[in-house]
């Protein structure tokens, strides 16, 4: 049986929150991306990739970024 929409949502905002905790900073910006193309256009904007992997239970690419 499918997980409902809501819940996915629910455990994808839980999965993006852990992120920004882990690699937010004071001087820095911090985005998520799912599409692998936005990566280069973000680093090209000064960007780092700091984390890839897949959104728990959702099996959704996710790409964590940051820009010091």
């Amino acid at each position: 049986m499918p997980v409902p929409i809501l819940m996915r949502l629910e455990r994808y905002e839980q999965y993006s929150m852990k992120l920004k905790k882990k690699y937010a900073q004071p001087d820095g910006w911090y985005l998520e991306t799912h599409n692998t193309v936005n990566v280069d256009i973000y680093r090209k904007f000064g960007f780092e990739l700091m984390e890839t992997g897949n959104v728990p239970r959702i099996n959704i690419k996710h790409y964590a970024m940051l820009k010091k």
